[in-house]
């Protein structure tokens, strides 16, 4: 299963855990769970598309806030416009799963249709054996290809090679549909190597990577700063500088990291290197 929609099933279940503990109306709790059963029923992309992964941000959002808000103690009138949200968002990521679904198989079939067309259009202009045989491998490999994209693929080549093979044995081999069908047989390999790679280890690893880079991000955004130690950030920094001038030069690059997400000890480290000065403590 994609990662995406492993984290997103697993943060609803954990959200609707700690909805259940608090003794949330079941009625609410079980609109989420109907919609997490059509997304786990829902064909998934292989390759995880721009949009896909822009609304994945926006729901984690979504659900860290109703999170930090439970941990504060939120009204329930709260809690329930946030489920409203959340169960938009979902609805959003449902639709735009099955459009990326659709949109990648479209893609991932152009061989596929570019062989069907081909032979079909052969046969208009010249009908000849290995042309309405090839044909017939084309029509069953695109069956084959909507239950897996890599053994429809991999019927393409076949079939191009016995198209070769074929047309070589009855003589009736041109040079121009050699080449064109070249063409396609390469494109096919191109496909089944996409494929393959969407599925590999390190292709996995690089989307877990980026959806904790966006949980930290998000958890960052939610988290308060602490006040008093940011203060005592821009004293310290007061104290350490010979004139006004350098110490609010310092200040205020210290405040434009904090709000660009630096943690208050990347601050003290960033300007202790770029400071003549004596060290921050």
């Amino acid at each position: 299963m994609n990662p995406v929609f492993e984290t997103v099933s697993k943060e609803i279940s954990i959200l609707v855990n700690r909805l259940r503990d608090l003794k949330v109306p079941e009625y609410r709790i079980s609109r989420i769970e109907e919609m997490i059963k059509a997304l786990n029923s829902t064909r998934t992309p292989q390759i995880v598309a721009r949009d896909l992964f822009n609304t994945y941000a926006g729901f984690i959002s979504l659900v860290k806030e109703l999170e930090s808000g439970l941990d504060k103690g939120v009204d329930e009138l709260e809690i329930y416009v946030f489920l409203d949200k959340i169960e938009e968002k979902l609805a959003e990521f449902i639709n735009i799963t099955r459009k990326s679904y659709v949109r990648e198989k479209i893609q991932l079939s152009l061989p596929l249709l570019m062989t069907t067309i081909s032979f079909a259009l052969f046969i208009l202009i010249d009908p000849v054996i290995p042309d309405i045989i090839s044909l017939g491998f084309s029509i069953l490999g695109m069956t084959i290809f909507y239950f897996n994209s890599t053994l429809g693929l991999l019927s393409v080549v076949a079939n191009i090679v016995l198209n070769i093979m074929l047309s070589l044995y009855l003589n009736e081999l041109r040079l121009d549909i050699l080449f064109l069908e070249v063409i396609i047989a390469f494109s096919a390999v191109l496909h089944i190597y996409i494929i393959r790679e969407s599925s590999s280890v390190g292709y996995i690893d690089q989307v877990v990577k980026s959806l904790k880079a966006v949980d930290t991000l998000v958890a960052s955004y939610i988290k308060p700063m602490d006040v008093s130690a940011v203060a005592s950030l821009l004293s310290t920094i007061q104290s350490h500088y010979s004139t006004d001038k350098i110490a609010e030069l310092f200040r205020y690059k210290a405040v434009v990291m904090l709000m660009n997400g630096y943690s208050i000890e990347e601050v003290e480290k960033s300007l202790f290197r770029a400071s003549p000065e004596k060290q921050i403590t």
